[in-house]
């Protein structure tokens, strides 16, 4: 089960969202808003402000393999498997970097790409990061994704959100 609540001890408009059933938490600004039109991720939210257009998901898996042999082929693959994922939609998709990281003092690989969205309203380059990190048999995803015209403010953001990201 899933809850969302003001934050206690956080910024006056934070937002708790706690999930039990998948195990872990996270807090945002209230300045995001929950994303009604995203269907699939376990959380999503998106910038209020329609000039910045962040978005952010958490999607969570069971893993069939043990947690450190998989973060053992995330590290030799280098972010090549998320690169191949994306450009599958989007065709001009780069990889820009591929690190290591730490999610509520784990071990976790970081992904970082472009691409360009291409519609018949609106043309934007977007950068698009992907936070893998596993933990007890699984595979949570955080993923994010901002025009290049607001990926400044929106990734400072987006990393507050996913340091206050923690296992339960």
């Amino acid at each position: 089960s899933a809850s969302i609540q003001a934050a206690a001890s956080q910024k006056v408009d934070a937002r708790l969202y706690r999930n039990s059933t998948h195990g872990f938490e996270l807090t945002w600004p209230g300045t995001w808003e929950i994303n009604p039109l995203v269907q699939g991720p376990v959380f999503a939210i998106k910038n209020k402000d329609n000039s910045k257009l962040g978005v952010l998901s958490v999607s969570v898996g069971s893993l069939k393999t043990d947690n450190d042999s998989l973060m053992v082929q995330l590290e030799k693959d280098g972010g090549k498997s998320v690169l191949r994922g994306v450009k599958n939609r989007f065709g001009d998709a780069e990889l820009i970097a591929f690190e290591k990281t730490r999610i509520s003092g784990f071990p976790a690989f970081m992904t970082t790409m472009s691409y360009g969205v291409n519609n018949l309203d609106f043309q934007m380059k977007v950068i698009a990061i992907q936070v893998v990190c596993v933990h007890a048999q699984k595979i949570y995803l955080l993923n994010f994704e901002s025009p290049d015209f607001s990926f400044k403010d929106n990734h400072r953001i987006f990393k507050a959100i996913a340091s206050s990201f923690n296992f339960r």
